[in-house]
C-alpha cells in the first residue's frame, strides 16, 4: 500500500450492515491504522493530504464516508450515537480489531462515541476541534423547525444547559 497516497490511493468499498461505504487506505501496515472521521458534512475528499499523507509515512491510514455521505450508501443519522455505530460496523467490515483515530469537529463527538462503545477496538484517540460528549449538558435548541436532523443542524444553535451547581458559580459577581 506504500505507493499510494492520499490523491492516488483509489477509492474502495465495503459493505458492512447493509450500508456499501467508501473508504480509501494507504501508508505502511505495520503499525494499527490511523482512520480519520471527518467533520459535518465532510467527505473522504475533505481531509488535509498533507496531514494524512504525513501520517502515511510509517502507519496505515483509513479515509471513509459514512453512512449518507459522499459515496457511501444508506441515510446520514439523526444521532452521533447511530453515526458511531454506522461507523463501527464499517470498521469490522474492514475486519480491524485495534485502530487509533484521529478526528475532528463533529467527527470528533462520534470517535467518541466509538471508543466509549468499544474500548477494546480504539487504542489512542486524537481529538481536534471538537469538545467532549456532554448528553445532559448540551441540547440542540429546535425551535426552528421541531426536530434535530442534520440537515437542519447548521440552523440549530447549540445552548449550554446548566447544572444547579454551575447556576450558583455563574450568578455570583467578581470584581
Amino acid at each position: 500500500m506504500t505507493q499510494f497516497t492520499h490523491d492516488t490511493a483509489p477509492t474502495r468499498f465495503v459493505d458492512g450492515g447493509g450500508i456499501r461505504f467508501a473508504y480509501r487506505r494507504f501508508g505502511r501496515p505495520e503499525h494499527p491504522p490511523l482512520v480519520f472521521f471527518q467533520h459535518f458534512m465532510g467527505t473522504l475528499d475533505d481531509h488535509d493530504p498533507a496531514l494524512s499523507d504525513a501520517f502515511a509515512v510509517d502507519r496505515e491510514v483509513v479515509l471513509f464516508d459514512n453512512a449518507g455521505v459522499g459515496s457511501s450508501s444508506g441515510t446520514v443519522p439523526d444521532t452521533i450515537e447511530a453515526m458511531a455505530r454506522d461507523a463501527i460496523g464499517f470498521i469490522d467490515a474492514l475486519g480491524l480489531t485495534t485502530i487509533d483515530i484521529v478526528a475532528h469537529s463533529m467527527g470528533g463527538l462520534v470517535a467518541q462515541e466509538v471508543a466509549l462503545a468499544r474500548p477494546d477496538l480504539v487504542r489512542r484517540l486524537v481529538l481536534a476541534g471538537t469538545g467532549p460528549i456532554l448528553r445532559r449538558n448540551i441540547r440542540v435548541d429546535t425551535r426552528l423547525c421541531g426536530h434535530s436532523c442534520p440537515a437542519c443542524l447548521p440552523r440549530h444553535r447549540l445552548t449550554r444547559l446548566r447544572l444547579p451547581g454551575q447556576l450558583r458559580r455563574s450568578n455570583r459577581t467578581t470584581r
